[in-house]
């Protein structure tokens, strides 16, 4: 089993991605304002139009808020996973090892997640990207742990 030092520590979204987030939402808030003042002023307003700004506000708010309230918290005794609407824990001593996976969009970009993934199915895996501000010392921790990718690949 790795063994996590120092205290326990949390994770938080990168600076430059929470950053992207605030600037997206303020941006869509401007163009909803922009729209719902014209469409208010129109004689026949398009209630499409009305409802995908709305649906682009929602969509906006929560990428923000998800990027914002996102944590990985690695203590002496756990790993957690909280998200917006999920929470994700496994103890250190129920990990059976680690694997990962690269997602790639069709522009080329590609996004990279962890997964822990414990010795028994009733418990939850975790699975989480890597745009998290990481240190040294849960890298350190991260790679002790069984490399499940090159060990028993499923």
């Amino acid at each position: 089993m790795s063994e996590v030092r120092g205290p326990e520590r949390v994770y938080h979204q990168r600076s430059s991605l929470q950053i992207f987030a605030a600037v997206f939402l303020a941006g869509s808030l401007v163009c909803s304002i922009g729209v719902w003042i014209r469409e208010s002023h129109s004689r026949e307003p398009s209630y499409f139009q009305l409802l995908g700004t709305a649906l682009f506000m929602l969509a906006s708010t929560w990428f923000a808020t998800q990027s914002f309230l996102s944590t990985v918290k690695l203590s002496r005794e756990a790993i957690e996973v909280r998200t917006l609407f999920t929470r994700g824990k496994l103890a250190l001593s129920t990990i059976c090892g680690r694997r990962e996976r690269v997602v790639e969009d069709p522009e080329g970009g590609r996004t990279k997640f962890l997964k822990i993934v414990p010795w028994s199915s009733n418990l939850p895996t975790l699975e989480f990207p890597e745009h998290f501000d990481f240190d040294t010392d849960f890298y350190l921790w991260y790679d002790e742990l069984e490399d499940l990718d090159t060990t028993s690949p499923d």
